[in-house]
């Protein structure tokens, strides 16, 4: 079987869009909410790495970059290895937004990396979790393609997925063979391929279960759905995710009747 680490590749952390969504598989995690045991508390500290999503599907580790609530409220920065941790965020129940932004190392004026939003999976009782932002490459290439404008377009890519494990660095498996659809039904699914390339004429997910949503302008749409089908499976996601202009955000569609 074959097993992904969340170090590993991007599609390991798209799933974790589906926010409250996922309670369903409580079981699995270690929320006071699954457990029974007490309340669940006011506040948590959240950490994990910021990495990035390279065009040969590598994710080295983002050093100095800034994370914080989208609320602007709190803010870390990320050590030499990447790492970061933010104390004291609210627990409710909605995942907070997590902004990424890239330090400018090149001095160009421009972040080496897209600004990312993650949602953190705070709901499912893990406080341990890394973040994802993307090769301007690869950002470029799917918003170009697009005919949209880099500063108003929303970038959303995200994978179909069952957990093998919830634990830090989740595992999971990525699942071919599902068909992703996206409301508002103006905008298109266009599925990657096994090496990490958009391709137009796949009509659904291949092996690594990934797919990319161009949003062209994410002023006037602020938010989508994502739904999808596969054979056996029942797959569940977001009922709202933001989008953001000129920004990339993960997505994602579980499994919730996968077995490794």
């Amino acid at each position: 079987m074959k097993k992904l680490r969340a170090e590993g590749c991007f599609i390991l952390f798209a799933v974790f869009f589906l926010s409250a969504c996922l309670l369903a598989a409580c079981d699995s995690c270690n929320a006071p909410e699954c457990t029974g045991e007490g309340e669940a508390p006011q506040t948590a500290t959240i950490s994990g790495k910021v990495l990035a999503l390279m065009i040969d599907l590598s994710t080295p580790v983002v050093p100095g970059a800034t994370v914080e609530l989208e609320d602007g409220s709190k803010s870390t920065t990320a050590d030499e290895n990447g790492h970061w941790s933010l104390e004291d965020v609210p627990v409710t129940d909605v995942d907070p937004l997590l902004k990424i932004t890239a330090p400018d190392n090149d001095e160009d004026g421009e972040p080496d990396y897209p600004t990312a939003f993650n949602a953190f999976p705070l709901t499912l009782g893990i406080t341990e979790y890394d973040l994802q932002t993307i090769d301007p490459l690869i950002y470029n290439l799917l918003i170009q393609g697009a005919g949209a404008d880099p500063d108003t377009a929303c970038l959303v890519i995200g994978a179909v997925v069952g957990f093998i494990d919830f634990n830090y660095p989740q595992q999971i498996q990525p699942l071919a063979g599902a068909v992703v659809s996206v409301s508002p039904s103006s905008l298109t699914v266009v599925y990657i391929n096994d090496v990490g390339m958009p391709d137009p004429s796949m009509t659904e997910t291949g092996s690594q279960g990934s797919f990319a949503v161009v949003i062209p302008d994410a002023n006037a749409i602020t938010s989508i759905s994502l739904s999808g089908t596969r054979p056996g499976s029942q797959l569940i996601g977001a009922p709202s995710m933001p989008t953001r202009p000129g920004a990339f955000v993960l997505g994602g569609l579980i499994d919730l009747l996968y077995q490794p």
